[in-house]
């Protein structure tokens, strides 16, 4: 019995494995630095939504590389200057 639940315990390691490293082959490990108050804004919508940093991002870069429309907007939006800010 122990040699059963230890193969299958080896075989359910191999397939996690399996399973995270196509999951990490298709994603790239990136840091990006956000304005504190507009993280902060972010925070408090997010709880009322089912929306993390994670997914608006990939949802927002494919969008930018999409639509040309929205890639105007993002690109002329200018309301962040103000503060001085390089972002």
């Amino acid at each position: 019995m122990e040699l059963i639940s230890f193969r299958f315990l080896y075989l359910y390691i191999l397939i996690y494995k399996h399973i995270i490293g196509e999951i990490m082959a298709e994603t790239k490990l990136t840091t990006v630095k956000l304005l504190k108050n507009v993280y902060s804004k972010f925070k408090g919508l997010s709880f009322e939504s089912d929306i993390t940093l994670q997914k608006l991002v990939n949802r927002a870069v494919d969008k930018y590389i999409e639509d040309s429309e929205f890639r105007s907007e993002i690109n002329e939006y200018t309301l962040l200057e103000a503060s001085g800010s390089q972002f």
